[in-house]
């Protein structure tokens, strides 16, 4: 171990009592900002020789004031500093002298030279020296002048701010978990989750508070963030079910709607429908069961059918129903009664044409035909026009071509047996034209069931000469 080593293993105690010693001083005056403090800080333990923590000071003051000449100087100057040799500690009860310093090189300032570091104290009850801070000239002796700026930062100070920084984080914290809590009592969980996961990376972030602090503080937002998502389950679940009620409250508001327009509906048909029926009594009555019965019993049927529409509208409602069967009764029974009466009056009339056929007629009146010369005469004409057959009915052009292959003779050469089906395909190849597929044959299945036959029944037939409508019958 470097006898440097020792040296500063030895005034460790003492430092701390300078420390201390400045803080008390400083008490009676201003407390400066803190980032001063912590670059006083940092000038004493870098006169110490505590580089390190110097260094995390300057650091921290220049965080928090950027614009802190002393603590960038403080860090130019951490870089450039050489240790001090110290000499071999001097017999005990012996003042120990000043260590002779190396001047350093420092950047162009106007503070003064690194000071030499402070002789040991005495163990007595007497208050610790003031430590020499960078930039400061330190007194030799008792009743020299005192340094223009003491230095006020102490480790009770930083202690404070700590605590102060970790009373400002807890209060932001439980604020924002206020509002969290206030967000999801106010059906806004989703913001309460942002609110409490920026919170959570606040703390996770925060290097200078405690781990115990922030780790309570980031198990208790832990926690706040799972009670929001079990809370914003729940709000969603009840947010569907508000949608459902009220889905079903505006089908079912549909559903009134459209009951009351197929209620004002049928009551229009209705009306519609009793104007009918009175339309068709007028009709019937008037007609006297005379003229076109059906015309007159019209209405009767026309009733009927708005009343089955107004059915198909409100099913459940008796009067369409009865408007069906009263109309369909009514159209029968006035067309019943219509033709009894017609029927009365034509039997009446019938009986009169009886009477009035009995009724002679003279025989002056005679009928005279001519001669049997002018029928054969008549006849051949006829015939020269029309033929020997003469058919009334005016037949298309495919039925006289099919009529025309029927009297044309088809050889049918099936000595052995052959199925039904097959002389059929023979017969439809063979009255094959140009034009045309052949004649159509439909075979009737009843028939062949009763005279149990089948498409694949065999059949023997050897003919030359026979017209097709002779073959079809044979078969």
């Amino acid at each position: 171990m470097s006898r440097t080593t020792l040296l500063w293993k030895g005034v460790g105690s003492l430092a701390l009592g300078g420390l201390l010693l400045s803080g008390v001083m400083a008490r009676a005056e201003a407390p400066p900002p803190l980032s001063q403090q912590l670059t006083d800080l940092g000038r004493q333990a870098l006169a110490q020789g505590a580089t390190a923590q110097a260094h995390t000071f300057f650091r921290k003051a220049l965080e928090l004031d950027p614009n802190n000449v002393e603590a960038r100087q403080g860090l130019s100057r951490q870089a450039a500093i050489r240790r001090v040799a110290f000499q071999e500690p001097a017999p005990a009860g012996a003042e120990m002298p000043a260590p002779a310093t190396t001047e350093t090189p420092a950047p162009a300032t106007t503070e003064a030279p690194a000071p030499a570091v402070a002789p040991a104290l005495e163990p007595t009850p007497a208050p610790a020296a003031i430590e020499p801070t960078p930039g400061l000239d330190v007194p030799a002796e008792e009743g020299a002048p005192v340094p223009e700026r003491p230095p006020t930062g102490t480790l009770e100070e930083v202690d404070r701010n700590q605590g102060l920084l970790t009373q400002q984080l807890t209060a932001d914290i439980r604020q924002r978990q206020q509002q969290a809590t206030d967000l999801v009592a106010s059906g806004q969980p989703e913001a309460a989750l942002n609110i409490l996961r920026l919170a959570q990376t606040v703390v996770r972030s925060a290097p200078d508070v405690d781990e115990g602090t922030r780790r309570a503080l980031d198990r208790a937002l832990q926690a706040q963030i799972l009670g929001t998502v079990r809370a914003e389950e729940r709000i969603t679940a009840d947010r569907a079910q508000q949608l459902l009620r009220q889905a079903s409250a505006e089908q079912q508001t549909r559903a009134l709607d459209l009951l009351a327009r197929n209620q004002q509906t049928v009551s229009t048909i209705m009306v519609q429908f009793d104007s009918l029926m009175a339309q068709a009594q007028y009709n019937v009555l008037y007609s006297g069961g005379l003229g076109d019965i059906v015309a007159t019993t019209a209405p009767f049927y026309d009733a009927r059918v708005i009343a089955q529409r107004a059915r198909a509208l409100e099913p459940n409602n008796a009067a369409p129903r009865a408007g069906v069967f009263v109309a369909q009764t009514m159209g029968f029974l006035s067309q019943e009664l219509a033709y009894e009466t017609a029927k009365e009056f034509r039997f009446m009339l019938s009986f009169q044409d009886v009477d009035r056929a009995a009724i002679p007629f003279p025989d002056t009146q005679t009928i005279e035909y001519p001669d049997m010369d002018v029928w054969r005469v008549l006849s051949e004409r006829r015939i020269r026009r029309y033929g020997k057959a003469v058919d009334l009915l005016d037949r298309d052009p495919k039925t006289k071509s099919i009529l025309a292959k029927l009297e044309e003779p088809i050889s049918m050469s099936f000595a052995n047996e052959t199925p039904l089906e097959d002389v059929l395909k023979y017969i439809r190849s063979a009255t094959q034209g140009p034009n045309d597929a052949g004649i159509p044959i439909y075979v009737d299945p009843v028939g062949l069931q009763e005279a149990e036959k089948t498409m694949t029944s065999p059949v023997t037939l050897d003919l030359e000469g026979v017209p097709l409508k002779t073959t079809l019958r044979l078969i």
